[in-house]
C-alpha cells in the first residue's frame, strides 16, 4: 500500500494553495487536515478534509456548521491551551497516519512572524524527532524541509532556483558540496543562515555530524 502524503492546512496565508495541492494525487494517497480556518478553506475549495482540528474561533457559523456535515473526523479545543492547532494538528497526523511518507504545512508562511516561527521550530520538539525529515513547509514561493546529522544527497527540483541552508541548533562539521558556494567543514555554534545558492550539474552533497538543517528551496 502506498504511503499517504499528509498535508495540514492551517490559516495564514493561502494564496497559491489550490496550485499546489494540484500538483498532487489526492484522491488516492493524500490526506488533508484542515487547521482552524484551513478546514474552512479546503471546505470552500472542494477538497474532503480527513480532520478539522482547532479551537475554530475563527469560524463563521455557516462554515463551522457544513464542516461538522462533511469532515470524517473533528477535534475541537479550549482557545487557551499549551500547543498552538499547528502543534496538535502534527501529532494527530503523526497518531493517524504514522506511515506518511511526509507532512507538509500549507497555510503557515506570509501571515503573523510568532506563527511561522512557532512552526518552523516544530523539528526542535522532542515529540517530532521521529518524523524530523518527513516535515515540509511550503507555500507558493518556498518549500523547506528539514535533515538530521548524517549525509544527505540533494536532488535538484526544476521549480526552484535557489537553494539554502539554514542550521536551527548547534551544528557541527557542516558541509556542502557541488554547489555553486561550497563550504568547508565548518562547526556553527549559533543558528546560520547560507543563502542564495545554487545548483551546478550535479547533486549537491550536504554533510554534517550533529545538529539540525533546514532546506530552503525558493524561486522569484
Amino acid at each position: 500500500m502506498a504511503k499517504e502524503t499528509v498535508f495540514i492546512l492551517s490559516g495564514g496565508n493561502t494564496d497559491g494553495i489550490k496550485e499546489i495541492l494540484s500538483d498532487y494525487d489526492y484522491w488516492k494517497n493524500t490526506r488533508f487536515i484542515g487547521v482552524d480556518k484551513g478546514a474552512g478553506t479546503l471546505l470552500h475549495l472542494g477538497y474532503p478534509i480527513d480532520l478539522a482540528i482547532g479551537d475554530f474561533d475563527s469560524m463563521n457559523k455557516d462554515d463551522m456548521k457544513a464542516i461538522k456535515m462533511t469532515a470524517k473526523y473533528i477535534e475541537q479545543y479550549a482557545s487557551e491551551k499549551d500547543d498552538t492547532d499547528t502543534q496538535l494538528a502534527l501529532v494527530r497526523a503523526m497518531e493517524m497516519y504514522p506511515q506518511a511518507r511526509r507532512y507538509i504545512l500549507l497555510g503557515t508562511t506570509g501571515g503573523r512572524l510568532d506563527h511561522f516561527l512557532s512552526n518552523l521550530y516544530l523539528p526542535l520538539e522532542e515529540r517530532f524527532v521521529p518524523i524530523i525529515e518527513k516535515i515540509y513547509i511550503q507555500d507558493k514561493q518556498n518549500q523547506v524541509h528539514f535533515l538530521s546529522a548524517g549525509k544527505h544527497i540533494l536532488k535538484k527540483n526544476k521549480d526552484y532556483h535557489y537553494i539554502a541552508f539554514a542550521n536551527l541548533k548547534e551544528t557541527h562539521d557542516l558541509q556542502i558540496k557541488n554547489a555553486k558556494y561550497q563550504l568547508a567543514k565548518t562547526n556553527l555554534p549559533l543558528p546560520t543562515s547560507y543563502p542564495s545558492n545554487e545548483f551546478l550539474d550535479e547533486d549537491i552533497e550536504l554533510s554534517f555530524t550533529s545538529g539540525l538543517v533546514a532546506v530552503i528551496e525558493s524561486k522569484d
